[in-house]
């Protein structure tokens, strides 16, 4: 298999043109698709099927061998290039100026994930698919010589932080400019955040993820990698209903958001269940708490 894609998206009552142009302004993916089809007719007929096709592979999302990853890079960035230079943008809203991003994976701020590690008891039957580790991705794509701030992740809750710690200073040292966390809510999360302040030199971005109760909570602790959630914390959330859950989110990751706020150079928030209101509300927590 040359090329990995996530699970394709069905459109059954418009087609994949019409799909961009209800959500974005129709110019941008016009022009593309007009830089496209001038390269030869192969590629005009490819342009033509696009504009009928009523599925898509979403996210810009994909594994890839190296030698398909460099050719397909070399193809795609001209485009863009080449976008850039003819679309006014005059007008245009913040969200539409995204356009070369919605066209394509080139926008200024990039994150590289490389996937989890492979638990050891699965190790026998699963097998990596990559040919490179998350600091030869980064690598290879700051020789791309793009305007390009690569973020990379770090893992705080890591057992072990040493190891996770040594990755990260080999990640700068491959282009990475800074480093998005996983969750901080415990105290061995923080201190750990603070080594990872001493030792590392780029911007260091706190994650903050609001838990809404306890199932919650124990479906994290349990299933998810990276993160970890303490036996205290579980305990605060039983017998809570949704408003009282909600609560509860707020003074934790308020709590969080303080106690590193010395430490990082910023945050970002994940958003529970589409509960975009609560992440509102921890905003104006962690803003009054100045």
């Amino acid at each position: 298999v040359d090329v990995l894609l996530p699970k394709k998206r069905r459109y059954w009552i418009e087609t994949c043109y019409n799909q961009y142009v209800h959500a974005h302004p129709a110019e941008g993916l016009d022009l593309a698709l007009e830089i496209i089809s001038a390269q030869g007719e192969a590629y005009a007929r490819a342009v033509g099927s696009f504009r009928r096709r009523r599925w898509t592979h979403l996210f810009n999302m994909f594994i890839m061998k190296r030698e398909r990853f460099d050719a397909y890079c070399a193809w795609l960035f001209p485009i863009l290039f080449e976008m850039e230079e003819k679309l006014d943008l005059t007008g245009w809203s913040q969200n539409d100026r995204r356009v070369f991003g919605f066209a394509a994976e080139g926008i200024e701020n990039m994150l590289l994930v490389t996937g989890d590690p492979v638990p050891p008891e699965y190790r026998e039957e699963a097998h990596g698919v990559y040919h490179f580790n998350s600091r030869e991705l980064i690598r290879r794509v700051r020789e791309l010589g793009l305007p390009l701030r690569i973020f990379a992740a770090l893992n705080v809750n890591a057992r072990n932080f040493e190891p996770e710690l040594r990755r990260a200073r080999e990640k700068e040292e491959n282009g990475a400019v800074g480093f998005l966390t996983q969750p901080v809510m415990t105290p061995q999360a923080l201190e750990n955040l603070t080594l990872a302040r001493m030792a590392l030199s780029g911007r260091l971005l706190g994650g903050i993820l609001p838990i809404v109760s306890e199932k919650n909570a124990l479906f994290l602790r349990q299933n998810v990698h990276g993160v970890a959630v303490d036996d205290e914390t579980v305990a605060r959330y039983a017998g809570a209903d949704r408003e009282r859950g909600e609560e509860i989110a707020v003074e934790l990751c308020t709590h969080y958001a303080r106690a590193m706020r010395d430490t990082v150079d910023g945050y970002y928030l994940m958003t529970p269940f589409g509960r975009t209101a609560l992440d509102c509300r921890i905003m104006e927590g962690i803003r009054n708490e100045g």
